[in-house]
């Protein structure tokens, strides 16, 4: 059974190449052929999303046939659809060193930037998924000789479009002294349900800070659909509660300065993966 390891992008295989094994020599004069290396998509994960990019992962299994070690020495590639490419990616050099019949696993991270995809979504249409190609080229070396090895595969990606979301209203909440309620809208336009992680930030009138915010596992929004979160906080101390009432008051310029962070969603995963088709 192959040895089988897995490489982490620019990582710790950068210095493994050694002297190959004494025979090699004697099959280069012999006149024996290298063969080329072979790479298989294995899996294809998703490593998290924003509000401009999803940021995907794809595993290739990639084998040394030969009786001798290779150097994965570079690879890029390119996801394409409807003739455009959209996004696209490098393994620095050298990748790997693969021993003599070794199987490995390589991992080549993808971000898809929604604005990039946006025109060929409109192009295909929003309800269906999108047909892609990767494609690129896979460079390995031999005692100095460059081995170039094509890279193709075909699969289906979700119709993606950039998700929004804003600050609507800060309101004292009813009967509960000291405590108020923020109020924001999160659009969710995709095919697939968009969990919202975390918000953290502050509520500010003028150059006043009002109320700070720090908030985790909050919902997640139904696919298609805008949800309406409602987030009670309290106002500890007492000038801020005042400064807030004022402000509430006079129907001053009140604003949200903070981050919400988006969790993974697995349906997307599921997608990604039912959309794979065999490499050629």
């Amino acid at each position: 059974m192959n040895a089988r390891r897995s490489v982490e992008m620019a990582s710790r295989a950068g210095s493994r190449w050694a002297a190959t094994a004494l025979c090699a020599p004697l099959l280069i004069w012999s006149g024996c052929a290298v063969e080329k290396p072979q790479l298989r998509l294995r899996d294809v994960a998703v490593a998290g999303l924003d509000f401009q990019e999803l940021r995907v992962v794809f595993d290739f299994d990639v084998t040394n046939p030969n009786p001798f070690q290779l150097s994965l020495w570079g690879m890029e590639y390119g996801l394409s659809a409807a003739g455009v490419r959209f996004a696209g990616g490098a393994l620095t050099q050298p990748v790997a060193a693969l021993r003599a019949k070794e199987t490995i696993t390589v991992r080549a991270p993808v971000s898809i930037q929604y604005r990039k995809l946006l025109p060929i979504v409109r192009r295909l249409g929003a309800r269906k998924p999108i047909d892609y190609e990767l494609s690129g080229t896979a460079t390995f070396s031999f005692l100095g000789t460059r081995i170039p090895v094509p890279l193709k595969h075909l699969g289906k990606i979700p119709a993606l479009r950039a998700p929004s979301w804003h600050f609507r209203d800060v309101r004292l909440a009813e009967g509960s002294a000291g405590v108020v309620e923020l109020v924001f809208d999160v659009d969710n336009p995709n095919a697939f349900a968009l969990p919202l992680a975390s918000l953290r930030g502050t509520v500010r009138c003028g150059r006043e800070v009002l109320v700070e915010v720090d908030r985790g596992m909050l919902t997640t929004v139904p696919p298609g659909r805008t949800a309406r979160l409602v987030l009670p906080v309290r106002v500890s101390a007492a000038a801020a509660a005042r400064a807030l009432a004022q402000a509430l008051t006079r129907r001053e310029s009140v604003r949200f300065e903070g981050e919400l962070k988006l969790g993974t969603p697995l349906s997307l995963r599921k997608m990604l993966l039912a959309g794979q088709s065999p490499d050629e």
